[in-house]
């Protein structure tokens, strides 16, 4: 769906309908629209008139959640794989960088990917130029880890289980703490407009600024 934030508040745009089922992330690379859909990637390009055309892509994968992009690639988690992916521009798998452990959202500082590992209570760091594996960090309050977002300094990683964030400064991966979000709330996903982080609270059907 597309919404113009220009307008009032009101009914959403519908502008593709053909791409991969269950689509879960979602990012933007500067021209086109990419989705990470439990089983497969797709690739959705605007056009004049609607519905856009979408391209999926499954080779490789077996269940993409999340997807980012840094500037020159798109990457994508691989939930079941417990691994990061970095794509070409059709979608086919370029590198792929083993985590261990199930995945979630990614965020991208500049440099680096923060990957969430929820089954592991950790977060990775992983170098975008090379998919080399800097950190693997723990503590700071991670509790199922899902979502993470950059502020343009500081990491958010949200903690499904803990009802929490924790955070980090981003260029020397030192932890800054925890904040609870509220009992029960289940913070999932996040986002960051450059000011304050927005946290998506599913139990409570809420939306926080951070």
């Amino acid at each position: 769906y597309r919404i113009d934030p220009r307008q009032a508040a009101g009914a959403v745009t519908t502008v593709a309908t053909t791409q991969g089922s269950f689509p879960i992330g979602i990012t933007y690379d500067g021209t086109r629209i990419w989705t990470a859909d439990n089983t497969s990637v797709s690739i959705i390009t605007p056009g004049a008139s609607l519905p856009w055309t979408a391209t999926t892509v499954t080779a490789g994968f077996t269940a993409p959640i999340g997807a980012l992009f840094d500037g020159s690639n798109v990457w994508v988690t691989d939930d079941l794989q417990g691994a990061l992916k970095k794509l070409d521009s059709s979608g086919a798998v370029l590198m792929t960088v083993s985590l261990g452990a199930s995945v979630g959202f990614p965020a991208f500082d500049g440099s680096n990917i923060w990957v969430p590992n929820d089954s592991a209570d950790s977060v990775t760091v992983v170098r975008a130029s090379n998919g080399a594996r800097l950190a693997t960090l723990t503590g700071n309050g991670l509790d199922v880890p899902v979502g993470s977002a950059f502020d343009g300094q500081r990491i958010l990683v949200t903690n499904e289980n803990g009802s929490s964030v924790s955070l980090w400064k981003a260029a020397d991966f030192s932890p800054l703490g925890s904040s609870s979000t509220g009992a029960g709330t289940l913070p999932f996903d996040v986002c960051s407009d450059g000011r304050s982080f927005w946290i998506t609270l599913a139990v409570a059907n809420k939306v926080a600024r951070f």
